[in-house]
């Protein structure tokens, strides 16, 4: 889980820097807006990618048993070791509580004002009349809106077209949507890079619908008088959303032409190389003479590989696992199977193997024995004895 959160924010931050080079001071709106979706998205499923390029052996032996787990005499399994948690694990879980617990309370705090003052439906929207010290902001159809302001005044017009934009375009489910990636990734500060990018895309967003139905001059004149309120709820849609100068410059911005549009497909070849890097299967196999017993955590079964006859240890036997996948050519006892990873037993005969799937195989090699494919059903201990191939015999001379 830890390696899969960090490679989570190894594409967020990619995705990340290939915004802010390359679109943030472009005019795009609703293409910046899917950009950053689609890559929070896309940070979240390419590390759970599993592809892999390994093929099995044609001449593996086809004769699968239930289940093969031979213990030398003499030996003893091991006890179970402990289990403890992981104290990394442990404070990641304590913060994404903490973070989930705090977003829980502020949609509680929303849901609370919208109950205590008095709400009128409006159009499409649903005003909720609040004190005069709070500003003009939204949540999904909801818009608070001061006791003070005349509805009825062009500029509350105004003001009710940009959170109407909010609204109509579903801005707040982007928001509740990166503070629950805000949640699980609550330790990556590119999280909040995010959100803060999300939010300023809905209010030039907001921006250019309200330019387009009013005087430009006018808006501006609105939108910098009312930047000296303080903002609302962080779920909220702000009218005098910070930084105002950002959104005044894109306001006057021209849209762009062809060739500035073409950037988003700068985030192809970046979305491919994060594929190719998080998305293959990494693992191969050990070439040493003693196979290297350090593992990443996550299950893992080790053994004792030994010649069956003689008790002997018997080193270098490749150890790999194979598992069912679609789409793949090679067939082990009437069914298909992919090799995983593998590597070799040191020279006592001993293995580790990391285990990812409860439906794996695990097969052992060696030259001149018959193969052995042991199925993992989560146990942690697996011993086995290979037996000698059969030397035919030589014919005699009459």
């Amino acid at each position: 889980m830890i390696n899969y959160l960090i490679e989570v924010s190894v594409c967020l931050a990619a995705f990340y820097a290939c915004y802010r080079l390359g679109l943030s001071r472009l005019k795009l709106l609703n293409s910046n807006r899917a950009y950053l979706l689609a890559t929070l998205l896309l940070s979240l499923v390419i590390p759970l990618l599993d592809i892999s390029f390994y093929q099995l052996e044609s001449n593996i032996n086809t004769n699968i048993p239930d289940y093969v787990s031979i213990i030398p005499d003499g030996a003893t399994e091991q006890p179970e070791p402990i289990q403890r948690i992981n104290p990394v694990l442990l404070v990641y879980l304590i913060g994404a509580g903490t973070m989930a617990v705090i977003l829980l309370l502020r949609i509680f705090r929303i849901i609370q004002t919208i109950l205590k003052h008095p709400v009128r439906k409006f159009d499409r929207l649903c005003l909720v009349y609040v004190p005069d010290d709070r500003p003009v902001s939204s949540f999904f159809q909801y818009v608070f809106i001061p006791k003070s302001l005349d509805i009825a005044s062009a500029e509350v017009q105004s003001i009710l077209t940009h959170e109407g934009k909010h609204a109509c375009d579903w801005h707040s489910l982007d928001l509740i949507f990166t503070e629950l990636i805000s949640v699980i990734l609550w330790f990556n500060p590119v999280t909040y890079l995010y959100r803060e990018a999300l939010k300023l895309q809905h209010e030039y967003i907001a921006d250019e619908a309200v330019v387009h139905s009013c005087d430009k001059t006018s808006y501006i004149d609105l939108l910098v008088r009312f930047s000296l309120k303080q903002s609302g709820f962080s779920l909220t849609h702000s009218f005098s959303e910070h930084p105002v100068e950002k959104r005044l410059k894109m306001i006057d911005k021209l849209n762009p032409n062809t060739m500035k549009k073409l950037r988003l497909l700068w985030s192809l070849p970046l979305i491919f190389t994060l594929i190719l890097i998080f998305g293959f299967d990494r693992q191969v196999y050990s070439q040493t003479e003693n196979a290297n017993l350090t593992q990443p955590t996550g299950p893992k079964l080790r053994g004792h590989v030994m010649d069956e006859k003689s008790g002997k240890a018997l080193e270098k036997v490749t150890v790999f696992i194979i598992h069912s996948r679609e789409n793949t050519i090679v067939k082990a006892g009437g069914k298909t199977y992919h090799r995983r990873s593998g590597l070799f037993t040191n020279t006592k005969g001993d293995y580790l193997l990391q285990m990812d799937k409860t439906d794996s195989l695990v097969v052992f090699r060696k030259t001149g024995y018959e193969d052995m494919i042991v199925p993992y059903k989560g146990q942690d201990i697996v011993n086995v004895a290979l037996t000698k191939k059969a030397v035919p015999e030589k014919e005699g001379n009459d």
